[in-house]
């Protein structure tokens, strides 16, 4: 509980996006953490600890899933109301062939955390997942949050390039997604 002896934070940082939460350094000096507060005793705290970053990595998948997602209709809805050469925006192979690209990203990654977590489900199916401090989990749990994180990102890239300055204007919301999908990475 604050204040503790031996702990103090360090002022909160303006952040350019997603800013329902706040972000600040943490200083402990020579902070004594009181039995009570303790997970579950010596050895057994730190595999609390593994587990739960394990498990943190996938939250970031669906989150970064859904702001592709997001990005992908507003994309959509602005292509197709634009016309050039006779068509509509999306159906010249450019840019069809980057919404195909941002589709295969969001089904890759959506597909793939969802694995994980099905894999996390069933231990008795995946024996290298029988606990939630395995090398196996963790890794695949990284995998599924840096491919979702990074697709994300390329995602709002894509996007911004189709929509043009459009795609700058908050009447899209595309500016929004675009700074918030940086901070998964």
């Amino acid at each position: 509980p604050k204040p503790h002896p031996g702990v103090t934070v360090g002022k909160w940082e303006e952040k350019a996006g997603m800013t329902v939460d706040v972000n600040g350094d943490t200083y402990f000096d020579d902070a004594r953490v009181p039995l009570g507060y303790r997970a579950a005793g010596p050895g057994k705290d730190a595999d609390i600890f593994e587990s739960c970053l394990m498990l943190g990595r996938l939250f970031n998948p669906p989150m970064a899933v859904g702001q592709a997602q997001a990005m992908f209709e507003i994309v959509m809805d602005f292509t197709k109301d634009r016309m050039a050469s006779g068509k509509p925006i999306c159906q010249h192979s450019v840019c069809s062939n980057m919404l195909a690209d941002i589709v295969t990203g969001i089904e890759i990654a959506r597909t793939y955390y969802l694995f994980v977590g099905h894999m996390i489900d069933h231990p008795e199916i995946y024996p290298k997942a029988s606990s939630l401090n395995s090398r196996f989990l963790e890794s695949r749990a990284a995998m599924a949050k840096t491919y979702a994180c990074d697709m994300v990102v390329e995602v709002a890239n894509k996007a911004m390039q189709m929509m043009g300055s459009y795609g700058y204007s908050k009447e899209y919301l595309l500016e929004k997604y675009w700074r918030d999908s940086k901070i998964n990475q």
